[in-house]
């Protein structure tokens, strides 16, 4: 659906137009009166709203933006059997909201983006810290609020919450680009400090790949009792992703039609880049088994939770020491391996085994789809056993 707001001519007497909302979707055509009205001249044709600084533009781009994300989940809602009658319904005897919150408008954000679930729901918790935080320390949210002195306040609130630098610096990034987002796109405030605000300093953190040995104990484990059965599918969709490098987005979107004369090709939902894997006796022998139902039905988080069970039954249990950051402060804690364990792991160990089995780094990129070697080297895991036996084949012979 494409949604783009014009104005009806001619002005009234008070020389506004009504600002009227157009909706496109499967050949169709609605428009809807959204009941604000403005001057030609204070209007952004551009991009459909009110003109920075111009009279009431806050308010008037509030509304817009309410009803442009009302439409689209109505779009998302019905899909191919949205009618033009289920919109003006939806929309009859409707005032326009003149005023909504900071977290009104945060949801609006979401609503319209095309982030994936568990990016939404990182936003999400920032929302909640940043309500907790409201309340915790009396310091109201909102968009004019969002200043150094509001930095300050929720560093010291992030710190007594005992969260590490890394989410905190997570936290940060989401609200700046929120800001970003509903200044630029939206026009909801002219309010620029947030610009000011940096993540602060953090340890690197551990990247998990697995080794040979650890993948053939996660092949090779046997889940035919009933207690077990269950961690079947998720142990076969994290071992489809160590042998193609595809993220979870892009196996939960594989269709039979994605699979031709002996490879898979698909257009990955995070970069929109066009991809095309050569199958293996391996891959193909997963996908037979599960393309019925498609090799994920579970949400991420769940998966993750069962692929650290799998884990601890593969004996990924050898101890690693992380390092924490909160603030200035730094901590090492201690974990078993498999806590490292999650489907993104997959993806790593693909490009770490793929460089050790001696595929060259361009081959591998063109199956992972990075674009860049410094960003692809971050994927590879450089083992002592992997150096020792490169630095063996290369100077003892």
């Amino acid at each position: 659906m494409k949604i783009t707001f014009e104005l009806r001519q001619p002005p009234d007497k008070h020389g506004k137009c009504r600002i009227r909302a157009v909706a496109c979707f499967s050949s169709k055509r609605v428009r809807i009166s959204t009941g604000e009205y403005i001057s030609a001249k204070n209007w952004d044709k551009i991009n459909y709203r009110a003109k920075r600084n111009s009279t009431d533009s806050t308010s008037i781009n509030a509304a817009l933006a309410d009803i442009e994300a009302r439409l689209l989940e109505l779009y998302h809602k019905h899909k191919h059997l949205l009618t033009a009658e289920i919109i003006q319904d939806a929309f009859k005897e409707d005032e326009p909201i003149q005023q909504q919150s900071f977290f009104e408008i945060l949801e609006k954000f979401l609503a319209v983006s095309t982030f994936t679930e568990g990016r939404k729901n990182g936003y999400r918790a920032l929302a909640r810290h940043l309500q907790s935080f409201e309340a915790e320390c009396s310091y109201p949210i909102a968009f004019e609020s969002i200043t150094q002195d509001f930095y300050d306040k929720f560093r010291e609130y992030a710190l007594r919450k005992r969260l590490q630098n890394s989410t905190f610096g997570r936290y940060i990034k989401a609200l700046k680009a929120f800001m970003r987002w509903s200044s630029e796109t939206w026009s909801f405030h002219t309010n620029l400090e947030y610009k000011r605000f940096k993540a602060p300093k953090e340890p690197k953190k551990h990247q998990l790949s697995l080794t040979e040995e650890e993948l053939l104990a996660i092949e090779t484990l046997d889940f035919s009792s009933t207690d077990l059965q269950h961690l079947s599918k998720p142990r076969d969709a994290f071992l489809f992703a160590c042998y193609t490098g595809l993220r979870i987005s892009d196996v939960k979107q594989l269709q039979a039609a994605n699979f031709h004369n002996n490879e898979i090709k698909f257009i990955t939902k995070k970069t929109k880049d066009a991809l095309v894997i050569p199958f293996t006796k391996k891959t193909l022998a997963l996908w037979e088994k599960h393309q019925g139902t498609g090799l994920i039905d579970i949400e991420e988080q769940t998966m993750n939770d069962h692929l650290k069970i799998i884990g601890k039954l593969a004996g990924l249990t050898n101890p690693i020491q992380e390092q924490r950051m909160y603030g200035t402060i730094t901590e090492t804690e201690t974990f078993e391996r498999r806590e490292f364990l999650s489907f993104h792991v997959g993806r790593r160990t693909f490009a770490t085994l793929s460089h050790a089995r001696g595929m060259s780094a361009e081959a591998i990129m063109r199956i992972t789809g990075h674009k860049d070697l410094k960003t692809f080297h971050k994927y590879i895991n450089y083992t002592p056993n992997m150096v020792k036996e490169e630095y063996s084949n290369t100077w003892d012979t």
